[in-house]
């Protein structure tokens, strides 16, 4: 992988872990190893670049979960804003979200945090944006991180197993519910949230 092949030829080891998270890690290495703050800087760009360009090369595997399009229109027909936070870039963002066709009132992509998912920043500027106390809102997702967020935010925050979560993982990363589909049981669940 093109970024292991970059922090390696500043004899760094392997990237383990969630890849934003490694990379941050490699950088602070890299620092530490006595890069400049500009040499630090082109090397943050370049691996961000690579992260955007292997995001974009998938999108044409990007689909839709079944009753996520259903749940949005029922969500929008009551009157509920609705709201994403990704750990993607700006432009894969943008383009997943055109092909659901749903007017979301605030969207966030990795770019316009410092700290990302599960760091509760984004929620917490997603909060502010929507007008909507932690009490007031609801977080759906189908990864660790999504709930980690949420709940470092004070929000309620509901699993959906479509993604990379299993109930186990969503349930230890603080779930207040875990639901198998984005369906009738989960609206249900953000009407009494």
């Amino acid at each position: 992988m093109e970024l292991s092949e970059l922090f390696a030829s500043f004899g760094q080891s392997e990237l383990e872990g969630p890849l934003l998270e490694a990379v941050e890690k490699n950088l602070l290495a890299l620092g530490e190893k006595g890069l400049t703050p500009g040499e630090l800087r082109r090397v943050q760009l370049k691996a961000n670049r690579i992260l955007d360009r292997v995001e974009m090369d998938s999108y044409p595997k990007v689909r839709t979960l079944p009753g996520v399009p259903e749940l949005l229109e029922r969500l929008s027909a009551k009157g509920i804003r609705t709201a994403v936070q990704s750990r993607a870039c700006r432009a894969y963002v943008a383009m997943s979200l055109e092909r659901i066709g749903h007017p979301f009132a605030a969207v966030l992509a990795r770019e316009d945090v410092v700290r990302p998912k599960p760091e509760p920043e984004g929620m917490l500027l997603l909060l502010v944006k929507l007008g909507c106390a932690p009490g007031d809102c609801a977080c759906v997702g189908d990864h660790p991180f999504d709930i980690q967020a949420g709940k470092r935010a004070g929000v309620k925050s509901a699993g959906v197993l479509s993604g990379a979560g299993t109930e186990e993982a969503l349930k230890a990363a603080g779930a207040d519910a875990v639901f198998k589909r984005a369906g009738p049981e989960l609206l249900a669940w953000l009407d009494g949230a």
